[in-house]
């Protein structure tokens, strides 16, 4: 800010004893509450921009809000229509590109909880690492796999692994005609291990074995009884690397 005025107030020196040695800065033909205002004590109240060329030294910041949504500090490039960051009074920080208001966040939901309501991405060959010891880790191994060293564990009852059925799927049903069935699958490959069940159980029921597999295409279950008309579960599991 260009200073056209430097005003030493001596009323508010001389005779408001609540606020000695006050000095305001603001511009010639404004009031000095659209300035900035420096107390004896050190305290800077600025109504506009303050703009520091060298290093500021400061004892601890403290800003303060109205409320909770307030934001307290923000930055951006010159020539940005909205700030690319911001912290608002309670804590949470906000992001943006500077052409729109930001739209990431991060934030604490709970007592020792971190929290976003966006994606957040670990880029390049990143390791997420868990514990105090950080002594158990998810990491990405390859394209579109995430894996980890270590064990996982359903701890509730009632919890467990879920998997999506349906064209291609990992898992699914199949019902036999005259003892077989053909299930196409483009997901299965040549060391795909194949589990099989009787769901449910039809007309002369026999064992189950996969006959054929063809990588990319198909998998054949078939039974010993050339009459069995069951219902097969099946689930696909691939070899660790």
């Amino acid at each position: 800010m260009a200073v056209e005025r430097v005003v030493n107030n001596p009323t508010a020196m001389d005779t408001a004893p609540g606020n000695p040695g006050q000095w305001q800065f603001f511009k010639q033909g404004f009031t000095p509450s659209t300035g900035v205002v420096i107390d004896s004590e050190g305290n800077i109240t600025a109504a506009g921009t303050v703009t520091a060329a060298g290093v500021v030294n400061t004892g601890p910041v403290t800003l303060t809000g109205a409320t909770a949504g307030t934001t307290v500090l923000s930055a951006q490039v010159t020539g940005d229509a909205q700030p690319r960051f911001t912290v608002g009074a309670d804590g949470k920080l906000q992001l943006g590109g500077g052409s729109v208001a930001p739209d990431v966040n991060l934030y604490r939901y709970a007592v020792g909880g971190l929290a976003t309501d966006n994606t957040l991405k670990l880029a390049g060959s990143s390791t997420l690492l868990l514990g105090p010891a950080g002594d158990v880790n998810v990491y990405r191994n390859s394209a579109g796999n995430l894996a980890t060293d270590d064990s996982i564990v359903a701890a509730a009852v009632g919890k467990g692994l879920q998997i999506k059925e349906g064209s291609g799927a990992r898992m699914g049903v199949a019902t036999l005609v005259a003892g077989t069935v053909t299930v196409a699958n483009t997901s299965v490959t040549a060391s795909t291990r194949i589990f099989l069940t009787a769901q449910t159980s039809g007309a002369a029921p026999g064992a189950l074995r996969v006959s054929t597999l063809t990588a990319g295409t198909s998998f054949v279950i078939t039974s010993t009884s050339g009459t069995d008309t069951s219902v097969v579960a099946w689930l696909l599991i691939e070899p660790a690397p």
